[in-house]
C-alpha cells in the first residue's frame, strides 16, 4: 500500500452486517497484503451497501487509481504478479473468462476483473437497476463494453473463489424471487 496516488484501486464490496464472514475477510485482506507488496495500491472497501452494483459504483467513484480492480469479498489471491496480470490499457481483464449465457461469447468473470480508468470513462458506472437481482449487473456491463468495441482478456490469475458466499449467506431466500 502507499500514500502517494495509487496505480491500482482494489474495490471490494463487503456485505456482512452480522459479522458472519470475519474469517473469510481476514483471509482476503491477508492475501492481498501478502501478494501485493511490490505494487502501489489502495483498498476501497465498501461496507454493507445492499446491492452489488451500488456498492461497486460507490467504490468506483471513490477510487483514485489508474487501474480499477473490482473484487468480490470471497476471493483469496495466490500469486505475486496478480495485479500486473490484470493491468491493461486496452482490455477489460479478468482472472478467468466464462461463456455469456445468451451467446456463448467469452466474457470476464465478474468476481475479479479490472479496467483502466480510460476504459471506465468510456463505459461508465454499473447499472443499479440490477442491485436486487442475481448476476446481471456484470452481464449488462459486458454488453455495453462490447458495443463500444472494448475487448476482454483472460489474465489467468491464480485465486480461490468462494462462489457467491454473500448471496448464499444473506440473500438465498430472495434468489428465487
Amino acid at each position: 500500500m502507499t500514500k502517494s496516488k495509487p496505480e491500482f484501486s482494489i474495490i471490494i464490496p463487503i456485505y456482512d452486517p452480522d459479522k458472519k464472514k470475519t474469517e473469510m475477510l481476514g483471509t482476503l485482506f491477508a492475501s492481498i497484503e501478502k501478494y501485493s507488496k511490490d505494487y502501489n495500491y489502495e483498498i476501497v472497501a465498501v461496507w454493507d451497501v445492499v446491492g452489488f452494483p451500488i456498492a461497486v459504483n460507490k467504490g468506483l467513484k471513490d477510487a483514485k487509481g489508474s487501474y480499477l480492480v473490482i473484487m468480490n469479498d470471497d476471493i483469496e489471491v495466490k500469486e505475486d504478479d496478480w495485479l500486473q496480470k490484470l493491468k491493461s490499457d486496452t482490455h477489460i481483464t479478468s482472472w478467468r473468462m466464462n461463456p455469456f449465457f445468451m451467446t456463448g461469447q467469452l466474457v470476464p468473470d465478474g468476481s475479479l476483473w479490472s479496467m483502466s480508468r480510460a476504459i471506465f470513462k468510456k463505459i461508465g458506472l454499473l447499472d443499479e437497476q440490477f442491485a436486487r437481482g442475481y448476476g446481471f449487473d456484470d452481464s449488462d456491463y459486458w454488453v455495453r463494453a462490447t458495443k463500444k468495441k472494448i475487448p476482454f482478456k483472460d489474465s489467468n490469475v491464480n485465486v480461490t473463489h468462494g462462489e457467491n458466499v454473500t448471496f448464499k449467506t444473506y440473500f438465498s431466500k430472495e434468489k428465487e424471487a
